[in-house]
């Protein structure tokens, strides 16, 4: 398995991305295209990861810390970060066939698979076949 460097040395991402692949693999959606795309999935999880412990620990799992200017609480300067790198998660999670939407509208497209070339006359059939 060619597994990059930077996911190889991180526990964290070796994990996530050997069980990612796997999962995409034994449900037939993996391909070499999606090289890339997991890379950056497993990079970008573990980055969503580091900034939620950092946040917790540095804010005693509050989100909010003291500024120093002004000695009022105030939101913990990496949310905004945070909250960008899980924005950019998202398509990559939708892409992969990871979220549950995308699922069913990957079974559903099966299911809509006949082999008979008479779509047209799909309203006939009923629910019990």
């Amino acid at each position: 398995m060619d597994i990059p460097n930077e996911i190889k040395n991180d526990s964290f991402c070796n994990k996530l991305y050997k069980k990612t692949k796997q999962d995409l693999e034994e449900a037939g959606l993996y391909t070499d295209l999606d090289k890339s795309l997991l890379f950056r999935f497993v990079i970008t999880s573990r980055d969503i990861k580091r900034m939620e412990s950092t946040i917790h620990d540095e804010s005693n799992g509050t989100g909010f810390v003291v500024s120093q200017k002004t000695g009022l609480s105030e939101i913990h300067p990496l949310t905004r970060p945070l909250n960008e790198k899980i924005r950019l998660l998202q398509p990559m999670i939708e892409s992969l066939g990871l979220s549950p939407k995308s699922r069913r509208l990957l079974v559903r497209k099966q299911d809509n698979n006949d082999d008979d070339n008479f779509s047209e006359f799909d309203f006939l059939k009923t629910n019990n076949n």
